[in-house]
């Protein structure tokens, strides 16, 4: 299945370097509330180039797997891998594609942790967004644990330029309309990324996550780092921080509970 995103593999790449904001406001606010990963396995949901599974295994996560419905991405990220072995593995799959117990990849029930950053708006219908998040729950050890998630800020400024001082520039076709299409358009190294995404309610969203199985659900605002800050002065993040185009959702799911407290599995022994 072909991608939007295949032909921005390079733009992408760079935009971490790019783009102050998505060093200082969503690196930054996106990591401080995921906290310490060492020891945990985590699923990198939507990875793109790598650029977050590579941090998490740096900060001494155990197994790391990114996932990306891109094949250009997956290739993009595989081949950092062959230049310096981690041992992170890449999957090619769509997060709208229901995990199975016979799922080959070894995703199902396996991890600690799922992230997403700007997974969740490529949703194009509520049961694409609430299989993603089947997806997310499914991926997470029958223990439980979370699933921390950067999407559209359902509230995001209609002003076409609002974001333009950081880059980038939504467009959409009914302001406030659910499911509505937002159109990004961001200016990296001489690179254009035109990508369109759709535009969830918190409750469109909730209902997603409830739906999938997540016992509570918590929305976070973006804020600046303090190298951010001395950098480029509060002033120039005033306009993002009023208004951001980015949340976080962070969604917990407690353990599963044993339908027969003799059985570690729940089933029945003999």
């Amino acid at each position: 299945m072909e991608s939007q995103f295949d032909s921005t593999v390079a733009a992408y790449a760079q935009s971490m370097s790019a783009l102050p904001f998505r060093e200082h406001v969503e690196a930054h606010s996106l990591l401080t509330a995921i906290g310490p990963v060492a020891g945990l396995s985590v699923l990198d949901l939507g990875c793109g180039t790598g650029s977050y599974t590579r941090y998490f295994h740096t900060a001494g996560a155990g197994r790391v797997v990114g996932l990306d419905a891109s094949l250009s991405m997956v290739e993009s990220a595989r081949g950092e891998e062959e230049r310096e072995r981690r041992g992170i593995t890449y999957v090619h799959r769509d997060a709208t594609r229901p995990l199975k117990d016979t799922d080959v990849d070894g995703l199902t029930g396996a991890f600690d942790l799922v992230t997403s950053v700007y997974v969740l708006p490529y949703a194009m219908s509520e049961e694409e967004l609430a299989a993603m998040c089947a997806t997310a729950r499914r991926s997470l050890s029958p223990a439980g644990g979370r699933f921390v998630a950067m999407t559209l800020n359902p509230d995001f400024a209609t002003d076409p330029e609002w974001y333009r001082h950081y880059g980038m520039r939504l467009t959409t076709d009914r302001p406030g309309g659910e499911g509505a299409t937002v159109r990004l358009t961001a200016w990296i190294s001489g690179q254009t990324i035109d990508v369109e995404a759709r535009r969830w309610s918190a409750g469109a969203h909730e209902r997603a996550l409830c739906a999938a199985g997540f016992d509570s659900v918590s929305w976070v605002r973006p804020e600046v780092s303090e190298a951010g800050r001395r950098r480029f002065g509060d002033d120039f993040w005033s306009k993002y921080l009023a208004c951001p185009h980015a949340l976080i959702i962070d969604a917990t799911a407690e353990p599963a509970p044993d339908t027969d407290s003799g059985s570690p599995s729940g089933r029945e022994t003999d």
